[in-house]
């Protein structure tokens, strides 16, 4: 998924092996859509209720280690 972006294409169309039996193709963007933008450190977590996806939450977390400017053993100090 590293340095995708959403689609500017049209519509594409999909043959798959057997019918969706759960998600629409609407949801299946959206859940995409998160996925891409919570890469490459995060969790897209998806909550049924009463046989439905209800809910989707995403959460991006970035490398400590990056952002600290910092490689694995390297004190402040340093």
């Amino acid at each position: 998924m590293e340095g995708s972006k959403p689609s500017t294409m049209g519509p594409l169309m999909l043959k798959l092996e057997r019918g969706l039996k759960f998600l629409t193709p609407r949801e299946i963007t959206m859940i995409d859509e998160l996925l891409s933008s919570v890469a490459p450190f995060g969790e897209v977590r998806l909550a049924v209720q009463k046989g439905r996806l209800r809910f989707v939450s995403s959460v991006k977390s970035h490398d400590a280690l990056q952002l600290a400017g910092k490689g694995p053993g390297e004190t402040k100090e340093d």
